[in-house]
């Protein structure tokens, strides 16, 4: 759970290097994924709530995805995606594997792994 901080490390090295060209880190635009840290820490952090797509299946439905990691028993109100994630490796041929975590995976108190999703809505 340390990809923003080795993105970095990384980054910085191939600065190093030297060479013409920028080097540069590119974080999704839709998906929240909180294997980093800043992302993390936003989703942990009730006054940014209004960043994420919440669950809302239809009336007496029950999400797609299942809103509690099985594992940790974590849930969240946000709508996040367990497949192809490192919480949930082993996805078929050719993108297994999808990076697995020794044990679980531990994305923070109350964070289920997975990938969540900006809601570009927020006016903030």
């Amino acid at each position: 759970m340390s990809c923003e901080e080795d993105l970095v490390t990384q980054a910085t090295m191939v600065a190093t290097r030297g060479g013409p060209g920028r080097v540069f880190t590119y974080f999704n635009l839709v998906k929240a994924l909180p294997w980093y840290a800043s992302v993390r820490a936003l989703i942990a952090d009730p006054s940014y709530s209004g960043f994420f797509l919440r669950f809302h299946p239809p009336a007496g439905a029950l999400p797609f995805m299942p809103p509690c990691d099985p594992v940790t028993g974590d849930c969240s109100l946000f709508y996040h995606d367990q497949e192809q994630t490192p919480a949930v490796p082993g996805s078929p041929p050719p993108f297994s594997p999808d990076g697995a975590c020794v044990g679980y995976c531990d994305c923070g108190p109350g964070v289920p792994c997975g990938e969540y999703l900006w809601d570009h809505r927020n006016a903030s």
